[in-house]
């Protein structure tokens, strides 16, 4: 386990690559018509005050939010840009010294900070940049995943899909597929509040890895 948020964030700041799921699959598609996602695309990059008082207000709903960080983008950066001024934000919200926020645990915050916060912090962090896939991101996704309304959004659990999918990126390219197929096998299960444009838009990229589970192989003997 981990045992500081600051930490894990630094980490999984890490783990996009150029031409991963996570920076190639575009999941603005279908809202073009949204306000935000729409100011957020014209942002340049920039988490402003009002970008961050959208994402941090859990009224308004986890998969527009999240919507809301892919048009926001990706970029080589570090934790003193975007995911900082977010964790700063959260700090002030809270009212909450950022080094005691930061020092916690994240499972001993969940009575204060919800999943889909954590989430989108995590979805932040995860498109700052770019290096190796930490396994501390299983942990910090799995206390996202405690909060139901995480689970039943499809947009969340896509997220989740391709952040895990970016760790397997070295390692196995069937499970990387694997990792969306089965929302898209279940799809039924959840609130499907991911527009059709950026629903075709994921499997048209992660299909691509599909082979890597159907190879067949001859031997002789």
């Amino acid at each position: 386990m981990y045992r500081n948020l600051l930490f894990l964030l630094l980490i999984l700041s890490s783990i996009v690559y150029a031409d991963s799921p996570l920076t190639s699959i575009d999941l603005t598609k279908g809202y073009e018509n949204d306000e935000m996602v729409q100011y957020a695309k014209a942002s340049g990059g920039d988490l402003d005050d009002k970008l961050l008082e959208f994402l941090l207000d859990d009224n308004n709903a986890l998969g527009r939010r999240l919507i809301v960080i892919n048009a926001i983008g990706w970029e080589d950066g570090t934790l003193d840009s975007r995911t900082y001024d977010f964790l700063v934000a959260l700090s002030d919200q809270l009212s909450m010294d950022l080094d005691m926020l930061t020092s916690n645990d994240p499972e001993d915050m969940q009575d204060i900070i919800s999943g889909e916060i954590f989430l989108c912090l995590s979805y932040l962090a995860a498109l700052e940049s770019y290096s190796e896939s930490p396994a501390f991101l299983f942990d910090l996704i799995e206390v996202a995943y405690n909060d139901p309304q995480v689970q039943k959004s499809f947009t969340a659990m896509t997220v989740i899909g391709l952040m895990r999918a970016q760790h397997f990126m070295d390692y196995d390219w069937c499970t990387v597929y694997e990792q969306t197929d089965v929302l898209r096998q279940n799809k039924s299960s959840f609130k499907m509040d991911l527009s059709k444009e950026a629903y075709n838009n994921v499997f048209e990229h992660m299909d691509l890895y599909a082979d890597y589970c159907f190879t067949e192989f001859d031997f002789d003997f």
